[in-house]
């Protein structure tokens, strides 16, 4: 598990020619459904899209990593090829946003345990998005965009407290976290490994 969660990292750049299988989406939507709810209440819906007219659409309404301030985005050729839409009926709350977040992960997990990577979404535009695609009358919460990755994504260390996800020279996408000993404040284990 830990060895997935550090290839889980949030993959920008994609094989725009390597489309995404839809028995991979459907295992990543059935992780979404085994994912907890609070209260059981399974207020999520999803909307995948993986026709490449509908993905073009879709990708005019992202917007693409904050901290590289000196790039637009991916190039047509890393695109992503399939979206997943996270729905619900009103603006989420806090344990709908909790809810939301498990069930992106458990997607994100499923995906990269296929090989697959993807990005979570936050940043869009909800007018865009909901003239791109049909959305139920529902509200969108987030977007993870899909494929195969086309970039290496590492773990490095925090250094100086700067936590901001970087580019290395080789297009390296890196991505700093934390130790241990400054996330755990108190555990039954030697917090410095």
């Amino acid at each position: 598990m830990l060895s997935l969660l550090e290839k889980n990292r949030s993959y920008r750049r994609f094989f725009a020619d390597r489309p995404v299988p839809a028995d991979a989406l459907l295992d990543m939507a059935r992780a979404v459904r085994l994912s907890g709810s609070a209260g059981n209440l399974q207020r999520i819906r999803l909307v995948f899209i993986n026709e490449p007219e509908e993905c073009a659409r879709v990708f005019s309404t992202l917007r693409f990593a904050a901290y590289l301030k000196d790039w637009d985005g991916p190039a047509p050729d890393e695109r992503p090829t399939a979206y997943a839409v996270f729905l619900t009926e009103a603006q989420p709350d806090k344990t709908l946003g909790i809810d939301i977040g498990i069930a992106a992960q458990s997607l994100l997990l499923t995906a990269s345990e296929r090989g697959l990577g993807g990005c979570i979404f936050g940043s869009f535009s909800a007018e865009g998005l909901a003239a791109a695609t049909e959305l139920y009358g529902l509200v969108p919460a987030i977007v993870v965009a899909l494929g195969v990755p086309r970039e290496t994504a590492v773990v490095t260390d925090v250094k100086d407290g700067d936590i901001k996800y970087y580019r290395e020279a080789d297009g390296t996408h890196t991505v700093p976290k934390r130790a241990l000993s400054e996330i755990v404040l108190r555990a039954p284990f030697d917090k410095n490994q």
